[in-house]
């Protein structure tokens, strides 16, 4: 058995097991569009975004490269697009242990809601803490209907499938600076060298974004901003992520552009 997600997201797929493979790939692409064109409505409404700069942002989602693959390919790996927009939606109500709840949906792919988690208990946003911990709880728990074999069987194929990615997925399939710089140096994801100059990229990278959170925690009015460096951080500084994967930079251009104010 191949186990490439955790059990968490086999719950979203149940519902498709009923129906054929054409079925299925057609609710999937369905999904995809539908779900994460309102996730990027909810996130440029969370901005108070309206009117033609709305459309805007709704049309730079769908003209998007990441956007589009997902769509091809019915990868409901798109649908994290609406974890952002939920906790955004959340937090311009001042409801921030449902923007917690939000964020938690990330724990989709582990390696990338791990790091919000981490950055949110340095910006000491205890509430929003409360709720993501609680929303992972859920979403942990609700696997075990599944057996919790299948959590042993996803930790056994991600040991294996590292050495996977490294000797057999091209650079250009991912989006990672992991990638990048294997292109730039024309160096295979093994040699030492890469591997070198990737975590001396990583560091100041991450360190930035780990030193913003911790000099303006608790400040409501750049929520928005610093959720959107932790999804970048937490995209380019990860070893792996497909080419659809890179549908958060969605949200991520979005924040930046209705905030370019607050960027100097």
């Amino acid at each position: 058995m191949c186990v490439l997600d955790p059990p968490v997201v086999a719950l979203a797929t149940i519902p498709l097991a009923p129906l054929s493979d054409l079925a299925a790939y057609a609710a999937c692409v369905a999904i995809v569009i539908g779900f994460t064109l309102l996730a990027t409505f909810g996130v440029l409404r969370s901005l108070g975004v309206a009117g033609v700069p709305r459309l805007f942002g709704l049309l730079g989602t769908a003209a998007s490269a990441p956007w589009n693959a997902a769509v091809v390919l019915g990868h409901l790996s798109a649908l994290l697009l609406v974890s952002p927009s939920l906790a955004l939606q959340a937090w311009s109500r001042s409801r921030p242990v449902l923007a917690g709840v939000g964020l938690s949906l990330l724990m989709a792919k582990p390696n990338w809601g791990l790091f919000i988690l981490v950055l949110l208990m340095l910006g000491r946003w205890w509430r929003v803490v409360t709720g993501f911990l609680a929303g992972g709880a859920v979403l942990a728990l609700s696997s075990l209907i599944l057996g919790p074999g299948l959590w042993a069987d996803w930790a056994r194929t991600m040991v294996g499938y590292q050495s996977y990615v490294f000797d057999r997925i091209e650079p250009w399939k991912q989006a990672t600076l992991f990638a990048s710089l294997q292109s730039v140096l024309r160096r295979p994801a093994s040699d030492s060298f890469v591997q070198a100059v990737w975590i001396a990229a990583c560091v100041p990278l991450v360190g930035g974004t780990v030193l913003v959170w911790w000099r303006h925690r608790l400040r409501n009015d750049l929520f928005p901003r610093l959720v959107g460096m932790a999804l970048l951080a937490a995209l380019v500084a990860n070893p792996y992520a497909f080419f659809y994967d890179a549908v958060l930079l969605v949200p991520i251009g979005v924040i930046a552009w209705t905030r370019r104010d607050l960027y100097h």
